[in-house]
């Protein structure tokens, strides 16, 4: 066989002016929010390739916002930030459980404790953490935090329930809330009513976590499950959360407008009727 020689410079890397050098793509990606980090995205059963359901959202330069933490959560984070995990674990300032499915919720407490121990490595005092979720699942883990270990010293929580009527929306700063009558239910001499408390957990919630606003819908999967939806402070930007639901209505519009949707797709086209029959959606 005669072989010709042929000179190319097909491995030649090829140059543009009009794209970004890599340096330059790592300094847009650093400056760039919300950055969403998916932890897991399996279902029920974790398995070599995926664990079950967290999402860890950065809305702004190290300010966290975590969507479920099921079991196995924290290992994730560690594994995927190393040194710097308890930077991010300081920095996680709310914690979203969708509903009180163990593969969505039973990580939480090892994260809870990870975290105190973060501060007190990096000898800060310990900050609050929100956690949205049902008033059933906050009984579930005062009950933990009473008879088996001090979870939750530093925890506030807000009812998922709270948020569906409405978007919460973080009002302009204010210096104090003005004590009114107890005839509209509220206390004199400056202390705050139920509700009030309520309202200012919401917008401390929203400041920390560098949210506009938050909506939760329930979702059409088990008693007392929801969806959410929120909107950065840094460019707006809208992210939808489905957690586990069938196709809703209410989803829909709480999520109108969004950038991102992350949605469920527990099951695949063919196993439809499975799909209705366990309140999951399909591919």
């Amino acid at each position: 066989f005669n072989v010709k020689t042929v000179k190319t410079d097909v491995m030649k890397p090829v140059k543009n002016s009009n794209f970004p050098s890599n340096k330059e793509t790592n300094t847009i990606r650093d400056n760039c929010y919300p950055k969403v980090v998916f932890l897991g995205t399996g279902s029920a059963i974790p398995n070599n390739y995926r664990n079950v359901s967290c999402i860890l959202v950065e809305t702004r330069k190290d300010h966290f916002l975590m969507l479920d933490c099921g079991e196995g959560s924290l290992d994730q984070l560690l594994h995927l930030y190393g040194d710097a995990a308890g930077q991010v674990l300081i920095n996680i300032k709310a914690v979203f459980i969708s509903h009180q499915h163990t593969d969505h919720h039973m990580g939480l407490t090892s994260l809870l404790l990870a975290r105190e121990t973060a501060f007190g490595k990096h000898g800060l005092a310990v900050e609050n953490m929100f956690i949205v979720c049902t008033g059933f699942q906050a009984y579930l883990m005062a009950r933990y935090h009473v008879q088996v270990q001090s979870v939750l010293q530093h925890t506030v929580f807000i009812n998922s329930k709270s948020l569906v009527e409405g978007a919460a929306q973080l009002e302009p700063e204010q210096t104090e809330i003005a004590p009114t009558n107890a005839d509209n239910g509220q206390t004199t001499n400056g202390k705050l009513s139920a509700d009030d408390y309520k309202q200012l957990n919401i917008e401390n919630m929203l400041s920390v976590t560098g949210l506009q606003e938050i909506q939760t819908c329930p979702a059409d999967h088990s008693v007392n499950a929801y969806s959410v939806s929120f909107r950065t402070q840094q460019d707006g930007f809208k992210i939808t959360y489905s957690g586990d639901t069938r196709p809703n209505s209410d989803l829909v519009r709480i999520g109108m407008e969004s950038d991102l949707l992350i949605h469920e797709a527990t099951y695949a086209s063919k196993s439809s009727m499975e799909a209705k029959l366990a309140k999951h959606s399909t591919i």
